[in-house]
């Protein structure tokens, strides 16, 4: 490496790796943080070409951003993508590239500050396979499951487009009002459950909601806050169609009046 300037001497107390390249991407200048995430020796890193440790598809990321630098086009571009570490393992790095200039402007090479992200990838990977999951049950469930902000529709599964005969295009952006007898039970159930769920977290309440065809359902609501750092209110909505039970229990109910009344008259004179 070259003679450290006072300059120079500073870079070596940053926590983020530097280091500067010529413009045929070979490095003349980087500190210790960088020969640890790269794991190679000082000396073996002293005129190395980038592209020893940068393979073909994380190359396609990185020269654009340089194209642009050296056009002027930007003065500088931060860009994530992942190097080999001499032991063959991959490390996911963000760096900020900038242009180098002589006295004269002219461009003569870029420097690079950067910090290891593995983790953090890491960590997105997991919630995006998480989300995948989530997503996968939320459309199998059996149960109708839509998603509101603010009492506005944001997604439902297809049990519920079955159970009520609308399609996405339909309901997606639009409050619940359509579904609702009249706007009466629609500001009830305002008022019931999101009223509850705010406070408890979770509320259900019973209604009547109204088939695309007009035929009316018995439902039972029942919300759950989803915990988003944001000021709008979100929730789940677990849709449980009764309609059948009611039916079987409203029977039931005649069923056993109509026993009574036999009962109670058998042998009256």
């Amino acid at each position: 490496r070259k003679e450290l300037s006072d300059n120079d001497a500073s870079h070596e107390n940053i926590i983020d790796g530097y280091f500067e390249v010529d413009l045929q991407g070979n490095l003349t200048f980087f500190n210790n943080v960088l020969t640890t995430a790269t794991g190679y020796t000082p000396n073996e890193l002293q005129g190395m070409n980038y592209r020893i440790f940068i393979d073909s598809d994380n190359r396609k990321i990185i020269r654009p951003v340089l194209t642009e630098l050296y056009e002027n086009i930007t003065p500088a571009k931060v860009v994530s993508y992942e190097i080999i570490k001499k032991d063959g393992t991959k490390t996911y790095i963000e760096t900020m590239f900038s242009a180098i200039r002589d006295n004269a402007g002219h461009i003569v090479g870029f420097r690079g500050i950067s910090r290891d992200i593995t983790e953090q990838k890491k960590a997105e990977e997991a919630l995006r396979r998480n989300e995948e999951i989530l997503r996968s049950v939320f459309n199998a469930a059996p149960v109708g499951l839509c998603i509101m902000k603010d009492r506005i529709f944001q997604n439902a599964n297809k049990a519920w487009y079955e159970l009520f005969g609308y399609s996405a295009s339909e309901i997606i952006g639009q409050t619940p009002r359509m579904l609702y007898k009249s706007e009466e039970e629609y500001e009830r159930i305002g008022r019931e459950l999101y009223a509850s769920m705010q406070r408890h977290g979770q509320a259900s309440v019973q209604s009547k909601i109204k088939h695309k065809n007009g035929v009316l359902r018995d439902v039972i609501l029942t919300a759950v806050l989803l915990p988003l750092k944001n000021d709008a209110l979100n929730s789940v909505v677990v849709i449980e169609d009764i309609t059948e039970r009611k039916l079987a229990e409203d029977e039931l109910k005649r069923s056993e009046y109509l026993y009574r009344a036999i009962f109670e008259n058998t042998g009256n004179p």
